[in-house]
C-alpha cells in the first residue's frame, strides 16, 4: 500500500530508530553472507547448507534458533544476545569458513524475524520502520545516488510482505473462497523472490510469492 502522509512525516522515537538501525545491520550481514557465499561451489555450499542448518535448528541453547514467546522479556535478551554474539563477532573472530557464513546468515534472519515478528507487528509505523531501514541498506551497498533516486522515487506503491502480516484476506484456493491469514514473510538469498506463508482457519499453510498471492485474491 501506498506510504501515508503520516507515515512519511513521522519521526522515530529512540525505540523507532533503535529498531531501524537493528534492521539494517541485520539485513546488511545476510546480503554479505549472500554475496560470499555466492563465490563458493555451488553443489558443496548446498551440503554444507543443510549440515549447517541442522546444526542451528538441532541447538537451541548456542544459537537463535527457538524464538521465545512475546511475553518473555529475558528469554527475547538473551535470544537477541545470541544472534548479535554470531553476526557482529569481534574482528579476531570474523568468519572464515563457508560453515560460519552460513551460520551468521541464520543467526541474521533468526534476528530479523524476531523484530518483525516482536516489536514491529504492533508498531504503528512498523511498515515504516521496515521502509527506513531498507532505504539505509540500499544506502550503504549503493551509495548516495541509489538511495536518494530511491526517496524520490517513492518506490513504496505496492504493499511488502511485511505491511500483509496479520492480515486476513479472501482468496480464491482450488475452486473455492478460502480466508487466509499472513502469519509470515521471508525473502530468498539467492534470487531476491518474496514470499508469504498463509493460514487457513482450520491450521493449513501454504507457501506462495507474492504474484501468487495477488492472483488468488479476491478482496
Amino acid at each position: 500500500m501506498p506510504r501515508s502522509r503520516d507515515a512519511k512525516e513521522w519521526r522515530p522515537d529512540s525505540f523507532g530508530q533503535e529498531m531501524i538501525d537493528k534492521m539494517t545491520n541485520l539485513i546488511l550481514v545476510t546480503e554479505r553472507c549472500a554475496a560470499e557465499l555466492r563465490s563458493f561451489d555451488f553443489p558443496s555450499i548446498k551440503r554444507l547448507w543443510a549440515q549447517v542448518l541442522a546444526d542451528f535448528q538441532g541447538d537451541p541453547v548456542k544459537y537463535p534458533s527457538s524464538m521465545p514467546n512475546d511475553n518473555d522479556v529475558e528469554g527475547r535478551k538473551q535470544f537477541r544476545m545470541k544472534c548479535e554474539a554470531i553476526c557482529f563477532p569481534p574482528k579476531s573472530e570474523l568468519p572464515r569458513s563457508p560453515e560460519d557464513i552460513i551460520m551468521m546468515y541464520f543467526a541474521a534472519h533468526a534476528g530479523l524475524q524476531s523484530i518483525t515478528s516482536q516489536d514491529l507487528s504492533t508498531h504503528p509505523y512498523g511498515g515504516e520502520i521496515d521502509y527506513r531501514a531498507g532505504l539505509q541498506v540500499l544506502k550503504e551497498l549503493k551509495g548516495q545516488a541509489a538511495y536518494d533516486a530511491a526517496v524520490e522515487f517513492d518506490n513504496n506503491l505496492r504493499e511488502k510482505p511485511l505491511d500483509l502480516v496479520h492480515e486476513t484476506f479472501s482468496c480464491r484456493d482450488n475452486g473455492k473462497t478460502v480466508e487466509y491469514t499472513v502469519v509470515d514473510c521471508m525473502t530468498t538469498m539467492v534470487s531476491g523472490d518474496e514470499y508469504l506463508v498463509l493460514q487457513s482457519r482450520e491450521g493449513q499453510k501454504k507457501q506462495v510469492t507474492m504474484q501468487e498471492f495477488y492472483e488468488m485474491r479476491v478482496d
